[in-house]
């Protein structure tokens, strides 16, 4: 089976469990963090004079007081729901039974290596956004001119710019989840998790890709949809419900793939 296949089958049979752990930072992330705002920056690009890196970044990380808590209290529950989804499937694959109960035994075991792994994506995050705000900026100086809206070659040197860098975070997103497994049900310190990690997807490269990408995509219909349509938090939460759950899936199932480990949640019983 491949990991694409792997991946929605899990999702699909499990949606409700996974629904109801992921909820809440999805609502909070969406509104916050809005993991897919270039999408609104590229629609209305044509239409906005940019000066300057600030006209750029702001538009996909606007800035407040009141943002800022609530990003605050999205990363708290990242944290800890991530911490309970990880633990709740990698037991499920181990036992063949999803149970939410016990809840503090996960959070306590995981909140750690969450911790780093959050701060990790937050800082890659923050990297490609600025690597990405810098060349949208120097291919529109290029085509457009600085303080003018984008023209058409403007737009489609930051659309392959977004793509390209895309294809990389998400990459990017693959290694570092599959070495917060490592590092959570192996108890690896962080660079032999990290090494493990690079194994683990430096070998199924293709595979990995095409499970990251399919979410991702559908995400990105998801969030297109809402700007045109003027629904950007509600469709962000559908995206979100899509990719959170199937990228920490995906890192689970690369880990039992690389370690050789029987899951019990896809052996046939009496009941399925």
């Amino acid at each position: 089976m491949n990991f694409t296949k792997s991946v929605f089958s899990y999702y699909f049979k499990n949606f409700f469990e996974l629904f109801v752990i992921v909820i809440v930072p999805v609502v909070f992330i969406a509104f916050t963090l809005s993991p897919f705002s270039f999408v609104g920056f590229l629609a209305n690009y044509m239409s906005t004079p940019v000066s300057n890196f600030g006209d750029i970044f702001l538009s996909i990380v606007p800035f407040s007081w009141l943002g800022l808590l609530y990003f605050c209290i999205a990363v708290v529950l990242l944290i800890v729901f991530g911490s309970i989804l990880f633990s709740k499937i990698e037991v499920h694959f181990r036992t063949g039974k999803f149970q939410f109960r016990p809840l503090r035994n996960p959070i306590n075991n995981n909140i750690l290596v969450m911790l780093k792994t959050v701060l990790i994506i937050l800082f890659v995050s923050i990297v490609f956004i600025c690597v990405g705000c810098l060349l949208v900026l120097l291919t529109h100086v290029i085509f457009a001119g600085a303080g003018n809206p984008a023209n058409l070659g403007a737009l489609l040197s930051a659309i392959t710019v977004f793509a390209v860098l895309l294809l990389l975070y998400i990459q990017a997103l693959n290694l570092i989840l599959a070495a917060a497994a490592d590092m959570i049900i192996m108890g690896s310190p962080l660079g032999v998790a990290y090494s493990n990690a690079l194994k683990m997807v430096g070998e199924r490269k293709f595979g990995v890709v095409s499970a990251t990408l399919c979410p991702v995509l559908i995400a990105l219909a998801f969030s297109a949809f809402g700007v045109f349509v003027g629904a950007s938090w509600l469709t962000n939460c559908f995206a979100l419900l899509i990719c959170l759950p199937c990228f920490i899936i995906l890192s689970l199932i690369l880990f039992f793939r690389h370690y050789a480990l029987s899951r019990e949640d896809e052996k046939k019983t009496f009941f399925n």
